[in-house]
């Protein structure tokens, strides 16, 4: 009897040995319990009931119940990061009503339910990115409506459905960054009309379309960078009147057109760095109520040459980066060079990347009249049906027209009827792309026969009053910014000068002085015509059976000179 208190005695202090190793590897600071990288395979109870902040980061914890947090009522931060989280039990975080930040990033739960945070009526953050999560169900965050923070990134969502976000009617930023999204239906986000930021880079998005952002009125970031975006319908952005940042860089979209952009009326940044860009129509970013645009980054896209509209359009934007295009600094940049008169930071980013002779040139060193020694003369290469195929009346008819040359040359197509349709006027029945694709619905009987196909022979930009005249392969360049004309033909040419009112024409040995003392031309050679020799090829302009007629009314004009070409014409049957 006597040798049995020893033995009690010591099995009690084995016990209170245990507890207190287990309370010594955490460390306890006024309300906090610091228990990361312990090694832990269950939520330790033996800490402080009346700690706020518990952090179990880098642990082995694998399941979470309701009675690991019963008696840590008073938790308002609870961060299990980096653990091996694959369960949470129904109800786990039932009387933790006081917690207002949750991190469970970096575990292994697969899907969200309905019961997983019920009990959270308070919570405010929620950090669940890096998990192997791949479907959120109906009504998972009914139970946290005072929730403003939901990282959700690098996980295995491939589709957002309109009921997996309900009850966030207070959630101002939500992160989906990293996930294999391809898709958002619409009316996904019309439970969360708070949200101020949204992250969705680095998914596999492809198109953009105006249901997919409906109930973000308020949304002021819009992150679609690094995604595989190739099409943004118009009235994308009507949802989202607040924006202010929208990035959307590294993505594949090629061409850039009116109404894409529409809405936007408080931008303050649009990213567009490193897509496949190659064409801005005019339009897409002219200042309107519904659109205002500060910065704007172009950067790393396969940009070569830009309308003489959008030089207007850029303009009126504070910041604009198009470095690191392809830029070639031919004809085609003539109109836009012309209107770069005035110092703009977006046109000392222009560098030449060809034609040779230009390039590591900027554009806007080179003069007007340097940028036409590269223009080719436009031909037509292809007409005909795209199928050979009987079309019956009421079908549609694709034909093809493919043309060459720089610049690119309008497209007129004449029906049997005698319309004509070009691509600059197309639209209704009969429709004619800048590609030469053409489409005629609907066809009738009046259809059938022959048509014919034609290209823009002349090209006249008389922004700044010059002209260029491409004919055979012999030109002339009219260059009237400092009131003179230079005629390049062969080895001869022509220098008109009109500083002191005359003309000098030299041509091999020959030469004419025209006098503008009393603002009149004389002009003899013979029976009243003008011949022009120019080594072997020559230009003969007579007033009397050939002409030239140079209409402005309409800016058009014809070019016809004795035996000069004429505008090839092709022919494509129907029946």
């Amino acid at each position: 009897m006597g040798e049995k208190p020893p033995g009690m005695l010591l099995s009690l202090l084995i016990v209170l040995t245990v507890f207190r190793s287990t309370e010594a590897s955490c460390s306890i600071s006024g309300s906090t319990a610091y228990c990361w990288w312990k090694g832990l395979t269950s939520v330790p109870q033996n800490l402080p009931v009346g700690i706020t902040e518990l952090n179990l980061k880098t642990n082995r914890i694998t399941t979470l119940s309701q009675s690991d947090f019963s008696r840590y009522r008073s938790l308002t931060h609870l961060n299990l990061e980096n653990n091996h989280v694959a369960t949470i039990n129904g109800r786990a975080f039932y009387d933790l009503s006081d917690l207002t930040h949750l991190d469970l990033a970096e575990n292994r739960l697969s899907n969200l339910t309905a019961d997983m945070f019920t009990g959270l009526a308070n919570l405010e953050e929620l950090g669940l990115d890096n998990n192997e999560i791949v479907d959120i169900e109906a009504g998972t965050f009914n139970a946290t409506p005072k929730l403003r923070e939901l990282q959700l990134d690098l996980m295995k969502l491939t589709i957002l459905r309109s009921d997996m976000f309900t009850g966030l009617g207070n959630l101002q930023t939500l992160s989906l960054y990293g996930n294999e999204i391809s898709d958002i239906q619409g009316g996904t986000f019309n439970s969360t009309p708070q949200l101020t930021a949204l992250f969705l880079q680095r998914n596999r998005i492809t198109i953009l379309r105006p249901d997919m952002f409906t109930g973000l009125g308020n949304l002021t970031d819009l992150y679609l960078d690094n995604n595989e975006i190739s099409d943004i319908q118009a009235g994308t952005f009507i949802s989202t009147p607040e924006m202010i940042f929208l990035q959307l860089d590294h993505n594949k979209l090629t061409n850039l057109i009116p109404g894409m952009f529409t809405g936007l009326r408080y931008l303050q940044s649009l990213d567009l760095d490193n897509n496949e860009v190659s064409d801005i129509q005019a339009g897409t970013f002219r200042s309107t109520p519904q659109l205002r645009v500060r910065n704007l980054s172009l950067q790393h896209n396969r940009l070569t040459v830009l309308k003489a509209e959008i030089f207007a359009e850029l303009s009126s934007i504070r910041s604009v980066d198009i470095d690191n295009n392809p830029w070639q600094c031919d004809c085609r940049m003539l109109p836009f060079r012309q209107k770069m008169t005035r110092s703009r930071s977006f046109a000392n980013q222009i560098t030449c990347e060809g034609p040779s002779n230009f390039r590591g040139q900027k554009l806007k060193d080179i003069s007007p009249a340097d940028l036409m020694s590269d223009c080719e003369e436009p031909i037509i290469l292809r007409f005909g049906r795209v199928h050979n195929n009987t079309v019956v009346e009421g079908e549609p008819l694709h034909l093809v027209c493919e043309a060459s040359g720089i610049l690119t040359p309008d497209i007129t197509v004449t029906l049997p009827s005698g319309l004509n349709v070009t691509t600059v006027e197309s639209g209704g029945r009969v429709t004619v792309e800048v590609n030469g694709t053409i489409t005629i619905t609907n066809v009738t009987a009046a259809d059938a026969g022959l048509h014919y196909s034609s290209h823009n022979w002349y090209r006249h930009y008389s922004s700044h009053n010059w002209y260029r005249h491409y004919n055979g392969h012999n030109w002339y360049r009219h260059y009237s910014g400092h009131n003179q004309y230079r005629h390049y033909s062969g080895h001869n040419w022509y220098r008109h000068y009109r500083g002191h009112n005359w003309y000098r024409h030299y041509s091999s040995h020959n030469w004419y002085r025209h006098y503008r003392g009393h603002n009149w031309y004389r002009h003899y050679s013979g029976h009243n015509w003008y011949r022009h020799y120019s080594g072997h090829n020559w230009y003969r302009h007579y007033r009397g059976h050939n002409w030239y007629r140079h209409y402005r009314g309409h800016n058009w004009y014809r070019h016809y000179a004795g035996h000069s070409p004429v505008p090839p014409t092709n022919k494509a049957t129907t029946y």
